[in-house]
């Protein structure tokens, strides 16, 4: 299997697991499952270019401009009102939730 299937197919993965952002009501434990795969298809990619690369500065540098590139519809994204209002209630279920890491 090819790099780029594998990078297909992590993308795939990664977008089902986003849809639950964008969908609220669409949260199930498919669509979180799938971003635990995506994560480790994208980390085995980055350290096969990083091991094949001829240029080290280069590469370091294409994925640093990818990332700022990524960050632009992140924050459009973000900014829409129903996800800012969903992301508040999330972050109030991790700060204060049963997991108890940074309950007061």
């Amino acid at each position: 299997m090819s790099i780029f299937i594998l990078k297909f197919i992590a993308v795939f993965f990664m977008v089902v697991d986003h849809i639950k952002y964008a969908l609220p009501t669409c949260v199930n434990e498919f669509t979180m499952y799938c971003g635990r795969i995506a994560f480790p298809i994208f980390a085995f990619c980055t350290v096969q270019g990083y091991i094949h690369t001829h240029d080290l500065y280069r590469y370091i540098r294409r994925l640093i401009i990818a990332g700022i590139v990524s960050e632009i519809p992140f924050l459009l994204f973000n900014s829409l009102p129903t996800l800012r209002c969903y992301r508040i209630k999330y972050n109030d279920y991790t700060c204060f939730g049963s997991n108890g890491i940074k309950s007061l």
